[in-house]
């Protein structure tokens, strides 16, 4: 018996959005979010989000000597704090009217400066996280009762917003298999 798979667009998606959301494509089968912490990806792994190093308790630790000018401290919580020099490279936003557009720190607008210590900050403070889409089957077992089974999983790392796009293009990947 040959199943016939459903298109997945992103508007489809959209409900998905937290862990544990489920979106039904059939009577038998559905799928489901998952979002958990990546315990194995740091903001020092990437370098378009910068650099960081340990400050101590209280934020007392000089700048570190290979850290320039730029270098600022961040409170990551009570009484924690890091250095955090930013990326040296282009660093893209989208502005007012919806155009992206990218520049190096130095000539950033100083709302878009805020964002990105907002977001680094909390990327040093909560960290990456794991985003994945699961396929579910219902099966009938021997006694004819019903039950969701786990057909396959496919999963993403390193992610610091979830996006409608990722979701969709997450659900895509697990529906052609």
């Amino acid at each position: 018996m040959t199943q016939a798979t459903a298109t997945i667009t992103p508007t489809d998606t959209s409900t998905l959005v937290d862990d544990g959301d489920i979106l039904d494509i059939t009577d038998s089968r559905r799928l489901v979010l998952h979002v958990k912490h990546d315990e194995e990806s740091s903001i020092n792994d990437y370098e378009g989000d910068g650099r960081t190093h340990p400050c101590g308790r209280l934020g007392r630790a000089n700048r570190p000597d290979d850290f320039s000018g730029r270098a600022r401290k961040l409170q990551v919580s009570r009484s924690e704090w890091v250095w955090w020099e930013p990326y040296d490279g282009p660093i893209g936003w989208t502005d007012a009217n919806d155009v992206w557009q990218a520049t190096k720190w130095d000539n950033l607008p100083e709302a878009q400066r805020q964002i990105q210590v907002g977001r680094v900050t909390d990327l040093i403070a909560f960290g990456f996280q794991l985003v994945g889409v699961e396929l579910q089957e219902r099966v009938t077992d021997s006694r004819g009762g019903s039950h969701w089974i786990s057909v396959d999983t496919e999963w993403v790392g390193a992610v610091d917003e979830i996006y409608p796009e990722l979701v969709s293009d997450l659900a895509e990947e697990v529906m052609s298999l």
